[in-house]
């Protein structure tokens, strides 16, 4: 026969440890023990409200369905616990020991984690509404992948091996934060901040992002491949040797000051975005659509943009030598404003009246219209 919750709490009081036990649905509502320790234990479906539970043992435990709202449970450690489809909404975890627990399927709103350990924590499919993460300690290995995130602080943590793969960002912030080998792909972000974010092998590849802002973060050789970046700001970004393959930036993105030095935009769509004074110096754009792109006094210098289409791109001041720009197409009003010394021409498609008198023309440019093209742009240029 199962102890009652009367005999646990005498046990308890007695400074009993208790192990192994059978305890399920038990109600320990508004219950005050400090220093409890029952480990290994199964307390699914218990009933934990408003309880104190301070420096408590339950490690290895499950509290599988159990209800902490407005639990204190400061101190304690829980390491090793499973927690699936638990309520800790209003609890307070500060001080808690959390590694390795298994937290999937939760529901967190505005708990309490300065200086929680979280390193190895599972929060998989979990709901967190209103809950500051930032101040938390140890954050390693931890996992919300596919997990709901509705006004969550990350701002200026330190972490490692982060896992948001699939889930659903909304307000969230990472502004700040110090990431290393984090997985965000497939994620959806909702107007969500990673600026001055620093990171280090991020992955958003597939991620759909909207408002969001990457202004000033430092995301060198991030992945974001086939990603959709609608209203995104990259302003002042560093992505030198990202990938953005078949990435596509619409609807208000901009990338003013960027540097997407050796960056690769194969097939990426950036139309219309402002690429203004960005850095895209031997970057890979073959085949990228930049139609009606501002790329005002940007350098591109020694970029590759084979089949790109560049209609109706603004290149006033665009730097262009070097780049290799085979089977591109090009406006021929535009391409006059920008420097294309030494830049591989050849194949080129130059469109407008000014390529050979016709209105709406276009003319393939072969080695002898080449040579002139080069003679004309060393001329400017001196």
């Amino acid at each position: 026969m199962a102890p009652s919750a009367h005999d646990i709490l005498r046990k308890i009081r007695e400074g009993e440890a208790l192990s192994a036990l059978l305890l399920s649905e038990i109600c320990l509502e508004k219950t005050v023990i400090d220093g409890a320790r029952l480990t290994d234990c199964d307390l699914s479906k218990s009933r934990f409200m408003g309880a104190v539970l301070r420096s408590g043992e339950f490690t290895g435990s499950t509290f599988d369905g159990a209800d902490f709202r407005y639990a204190d449970l400061r101190e304690s450690a829980f390491r090793e616990a499973r927690f699936h489809g638990a309520s800790l909404s209003f609890a307070r975890l500060d001080g808690a020991d959390l590694e390795n627990a298994d937290l999937s399927g939760c529901e967190i709103e505005k708990a309490g984690f300065t200086g929680t350990l979280l390193s190895g924590a599972r929060f998989t499919e979990a709901t967190l509404v209103d809950v500051d993460l930032a101040t938390s300690s140890s954050f390693e290995g931890v996992s919300f992948a596919e997990a709901d995130l509705d006004s969550v602080l990350f701002a200026g943590l330190r972490a490692t091996g982060l896992d948001l793969s699939d889930a659903f960002l909304r307000l969230v912030s990472f502004r700040g934060a110090t990431l290393e080998d984090g997985s965000f792909r497939g994620c959806r972000l909702q107007r969500s901040s990673f600026e001055a974010c620093r990171g280090r092998r991020l992955v958003f590849a597939e991620a759909r992002a909207i408002g969001t802002s990457f202004a000033r973060a430092e995301l060198e050789r991030a992945d974001f491949a086939g990603a959709i970046l609608e209203d995104c700001t990259f302003d002042g970004a560093t992505l030198s040797g990202a990938t953005l393959r078949r990435a596509k930036l619409t609807d208000g993105s901009r990338a003013v000051g960027a540097k997407l030095d050796r960056a690769d935009l194969t097939e990426a769509r950036l139309d219309e975005i402002d690429l203004t004074e960005s850095s895209l110096e031997a970057a890979i754009l073959e085949r990228a659509s930049l139609r009606g792109a501002v790329l005002e006094r940007a350098s591109l210098r020694r970029a590759s943009l084979a089949e790109a289409d560049l209609c109706g791109a603004r290149l006033e001041g665009c730097d262009l030598r070097e780049a290799r720009l085979r089977g591109a197409l090009l406006d021929w009003q535009a391409l006059r404003c920008a420097r294309f010394e030494s830049a591989d021409l050849i194949g080129a498609r130059l469109r407008g009246p000014a390529a050979d008198g016709n209105e709406g023309a276009e003319r393939v440019i072969d080695e002898e219209l080449a040579i002139e093209l080069e003679r004309l742009a060393r001329t400017r240029a001196d």
